[in-house]
């Protein structure tokens, strides 16, 4: 069963950096739809609808903290539910749209894994969880962290949509303190 599980959550885990790198390809060029609702399945047959946050909270069997504090002032956020097998995911994405940056929320109820073999990926503890785990590839900066059965992570971004991969890899990053305080707002 434990392996099992493992496997669960490196399937969503890997499903869920699938979902950021979607999200980052979008921002960089393409405009936020704040209003749309679409529902589509993926070529491994995973639902997937893009709505508005506070219909997504409502269609989700759990409840979901939110962050309290943003490094930026959000200008449209959207979210969308993927459904894996039995577990679901919420991913909520903040957006501003003048200066590129956004934060993307992830929330399941399945048990998430972190791993990766290209980047390391730094522990730390966010509230009671002290297995939380930071990576930063210095495009994107990530932090996994277990909250009550729910697994959560938080992908920050402070790129200019017009900006190279190689020019956003030279940018400041996300410290891990900075993603720790935001988690740590999450009410």
């Amino acid at each position: 069963m434990k392996i099992l599980n493992t496997v669960i959550g490196a399937g969503i885990s890997l499903c869920l950096g699938v979902a950021c790198s979607v999200a980052y390809v979008h921002f960089l060029s393409n405009p936020v739809v704040v209003a749309a609702e679409q529902e589509s399945n993926d070529k491994e047959g995973k639902v997937i609808k893009t709505i508005e946050v506070n219909e997504a909270l409502k269609q989700i069997d759990f409840d979901v903290k939110q962050p309290g504090n943003l490094p930026f002032e959000p200008t449209g956020s959207y979210a969308q539910i993927m459904e894996i097998g039995e577990n679901k995911i919420l991913e909520i994405t903040y957006v501003n749209e003048d200066t590129g940056e956004y934060a993307t929320v992830n929330v399941s109820d399945a048990n998430i894994v972190p791993f990766s073999d290209e980047y390391d990926l730094a522990t730390l503890k966010v509230n009671d969880d002290k297995e939380s785990k930071y990576m930063d590839n210095r495009v994107v900066q990530v932090l996994y962290w277990k909250d009550s059965d729910l697994s959560y992570s938080l992908t920050l971004s402070s790129g200019d949509k017009g900006k190279t991969k190689t020019a956003l890899q030279s940018q400041e990053s996300y410290t891990p303190e900075e993603l720790k305080e935001i988690a740590e707002s999450f009410d």
